[in-house]
């Protein structure tokens, strides 16, 4: 493959990494973030604990939040709850709560 297309390839090979570039674009997120903040789909965090967010690009262009839940899982102190415990406190309650999802996910509490 080398020899049939030599006037492809280089004759002197770079040694060591490219140069270091500089932004290529960027992406605003100010006005985005205080939308979601006065619709209170999102609040300032509070936590100690810091989760790793990366943005890749779907199939259609757009954008996916990626996040890695990693740091969170590994002090989550887990809770196993039998299930007829639960039916016993549920027993004889007339008051059920449910979750409103016309918002989807920015309601989960994380």
């Amino acid at each position: 493959m080398l020899e049939s297309f030599q006037d492809v390839y280089l004759k002197d090979i770079p040694r060591g990494l490219p140069p270091i570039r500089g932004i290529e674009h960027q992406i605003d997120f100010t006005i985005e973030l205080l939308t979601e903040l006065t619709q209170r789909r999102v609040e300032k965090s509070k936590s100690s604990c810091v989760v790793l967010v990366i943005l890749v690009t779907k199939k259609d262009r757009f954008w996916r939040m990626c996040i890695d839940y990693c740091p969170i899982n590994s002090i989550t102190i887990r809770y196993k709850h039998c299930l007829d415990d639960l039916l016993d406190e549920l027993h004889g309650t007339c008051i059920f709560s449910k979750i409103n999802l016309h918002s989807r996910y920015h309601q989960i509490r994380m």
